[in-house]
């Protein structure tokens, strides 16, 4: 009974079921033919005979009919097979049957991220998506710091690591514990108590009577792990650990019967200011996410203006590198769409280079969405193809060079000396030497371009020549958020490309 089903009737639901089978290996049930599809007469009768033979059923298409389609086989809480509705149109993911017991809450979060739904839960404790969760139980009063350093060391024994874990749960009886308070606020994960009750109700397989006398329960970390984790079989039964002082504790592991929802972080482009200049995909993704950090600095706010209502919005601007993983990690764990959203391209001086090591050294997912440039955006504004027959056949990026050194033979004097279209970010503070520089190998009159905050609402422009640059800037007290664009190619000088010219033939047009 390891299979999921997935059941969609039309073209529609037949294309969400294949997103989601890619992922899940699930058996997509239409009647519908097609490849890949198991072709059956009606969809309730598949349902009918087949309830108690797959780990989980997906519906895709109205609630109604997968209500219709199951009500005649439901039976119990704990031997029902999850169940999941997923509307049509992509946008929600509805846990439907056996939220806790049987895993659909989880099967709920996995579907929602895998289509980009939103995830609806109405079971009060739903599990947590992420792969690992913990139950633990100990003696009243054991020593916080102690404890802490003491299940850190026992996770990395066997494999595991703390940043892994989703939850810490265990019995009502240790909700006052400080000790396992502290890790799950150190770990930046819910701390979770169970009633009694049910603990001494879920099966486990190492019970205590000890326990059972004291607290009503035979057990508490096996239980609460499998509870927390919606899960059937413990991926590490009850263990026994004495700490330093003499005290003990006990803990057990559990991992999610079904995929965890996979957290996301998406490096986003937002391109040189106006929102209108992001790309659909990065739009589409700041609509999904469940948080933006965007650099404040250098992109404008109105950029996050479609994020959903539930969604955290931080500015970066005041935050170190540091901080930043923090908070993304602390998302990332509970299966979130992360959204760290760049100016312009996120490959041009943008930092990313470190973030990314980070995110791969956690082994966190991440994708890159590439933005438009502000040197890109520039060109529009100034009616100006950069790469001009004849004129010049090569862009150069570049800054100057200020508090930050750049490499040898990268200076501005040497990159000056090919004559190309040079784009020069992050230098308005040093306009002189900047200028210097550039004309120990430009002409004096080589047309310039001075763009502050292109495309935002204040945007200005300056034109001139190169021996004006310096000036330009002082006389506009020009210090931040300045793109210096100097080379011939700036001034239409009337060349023709022979792409088009009628004596040109090319494998598309005859001469």
């Amino acid at each position: 009974m390891s299979k999921l089903a997935i059941i969609a009737v039309s073209k529609t639901g037949i294309a969400l079921a294949r997103k989601i089978s890619k992922e899940t290996g699930a058996e997509i049930v239409s009647t519908k033919r097609g490849a890949g599809i198991k072709t059956v007469k009606s969809a309730a009768d598949f349902t009918a005979k087949n309830f108690g033979g797959y780990k989980g059923f997906i519906f895709i298409g109205a609630l109604g009919i997968c209500v219709r389609c199951i009500a005649p086989a439901v039976k119990n809480k704990k031997t029902d097979p999850a169940v999941v509705n997923l509307s049509e149109d992509g946008l929600f993911a509805q846990s439907v049957l056996s939220g806790h017991e049987g895993g659909a809450n989880t099967l709920a979060q996995t579907v929602a991220k895998l289509t980009g739904a939103t995830p609806v839960i109405t079971t009060a404790e739903a599990t947590r998506p992420g792969a690992l969760c913990a139950g633990v139980g100990s003696r009243k009063g054991i020593e916080t710091r102690e404890f802490v350093i003491s299940f850190e060391k026992e996770l990395e024994k066997r494999g595991f690591s703390s940043e892994d874990l989703s939850v810490i749960a265990s019995a009502n009886a240790k909700k006052s514990e400080a000790a396992f308070a502290a890790l799950a606020d150190k770990l930046n994960v819910p701390f979770v108590c169970y009633d009694e009750k049910k603990l001494a109700k879920t099966p486990k397989p190492n019970p205590s009577g000890t326990v059972l006398r004291k607290i009503g329960t035979d057990g508490v970390c096996e239980p609460a792990a499998l509870i927390a984790a919606g899960a059937k079989k413990l991926s590490l039964e009850k263990t026994k650990v004495t700490l330093p002082s003499g005290k003990k504790y006990t803990f057990a592991l559990a991992v999610a019967d079904f995929p965890p929802a996979r957290g996301l972080v998406a490096i986003v482009g937002a391109g040189p200011g106006d929102p209108r200049l992001i790309t659909v995909e990065g739009r589409d993704l700041i609509r999904r996410a469940d948080l933006i950090l965007y650099a404040g600095s250098l992109v404008p706010e109105a950029l996050t203006a479609g994020a959903k209502p539930e969604a955290a919005v931080q500015n970066s601007a005041s935050m170190t590198l540091e901080e930043q993983t923090a908070l993304m990690r602390k998302f990332y764990k509970k299966g979130a769409l992360i959204v760290r959203l760049h100016s312009g391209d996120p490959s041009i001086y943008g930092a990313t280079s470190e973030q990314m090591e980070i995110l791969r050294a956690k082994k966190m997912e991440f994708v890159i969405v590439p933005g438009v440039s502000s040197f890109q955006a520039a060109a529009a504004r100034l009616d100006a193809e950069l790469t001009a027959p004849e004129i010049s056949q090569s862009i150069i990026l570049t800054r100057g060079e200020g508090k930050t050194p750049v490499p040898e033979g990268e200076k501005l004097s040497e990159m000056a000396k090919h004559g190309a279209t040079m784009c020069v970010f992050l230098s308005a503070k040093m306009g002189r030497k900047v200028q210097n520089q550039l004309l120990e190998h430009y002409g004096a009159k080589t047309p310039v371009a001075v763009l502050h905050r292109v495309t935002w609402e204040d945007e200005r422009i300056w034109r001139g020549e190169l021996k004006d640059l310096a000036d330009i800037i002082r006389d506009n007290k020009l210090t931040r958020t300045v793109l210096i664009l100097v080379g011939d190619a700036l001034q239409n000088k009337g060349t023709r490309s022979r792409l088009y010219h009628p004596r040109w033939r090319h494998l598309f047009r005859a001469r």
